[in-house]
């Protein structure tokens, strides 16, 4: 009985998981791109962040949001990602 509960609750943990990695499309060769791109930059951004340097506020401002911007890029890259590996799985 035990096992059983178990058994139906793992299934409901990787529904709970299909069903949510379903809501991010899977990307096009442009999307790969232009995330790609945007992750790029954003390496690129904290370096210069990193590096130190006499950085202006504008600049710092700049940076700030092109590495945000590229954070974000990575996630739905991975998260679009994933959703590819579970149909190839399937």
């Amino acid at each position: 009985m035990a096992k059983e509960r178990v058994e139906r609750d793992e299934e409901d943990l990787v529904r709970l998981y299909l069903t949510d990695i379903g809501q991010y499309p899977l990307l096009t060769k442009e999307d790969e791109v232009r995330l790609a791109q945007a992750i790029e930059a954003g390496v690129a951004a904290r370096a210069e962040m990193d590096a130190g340097g006499n950085l202006t506020p504008a600049r710092k401002r700049e940076l700030r949001k092109t590495v945000r911007e590229g954070e974000d890029a990575e996630r739905t890259f991975v998260q679009s990602n994933l959703r590819l590996v579970v149909s190839i799985a399937k």
